[in-house]
């Protein structure tokens, strides 16, 4: 995340705290082969799982959307 623009950095920085209170908000996407799910952040994707046992998110990645899916 460090790379991020300043603006970009802020945006996903309020996503990842928002995705602790409510982590299926409508716009979160389940990933194919059902290995996580993403949420769009302007041009960036953070993509994540969620932990049952520990009741927590697991944010893997954030990434730009060219970058995301590969």
């Amino acid at each position: 995340m460090r790379n991020l623009p300043q603006d970009a950095l802020r945006r996903v920085h309020q996503r990842i705290t928002r995705l602790r209170e409510r982590p299926l908000a409508p716009g979160t996407r389940k990933l194919a082969g059902g290995l996580g799910y993403r949420v769009r952040v302007g041009e960036y994707r953070v993509l994540f799982f969620l932990d049952d046992e520990t009741r927590t998110v697991v944010v893997t990645a954030v990434r730009h959307r060219r970058e995301a899916y590969r």
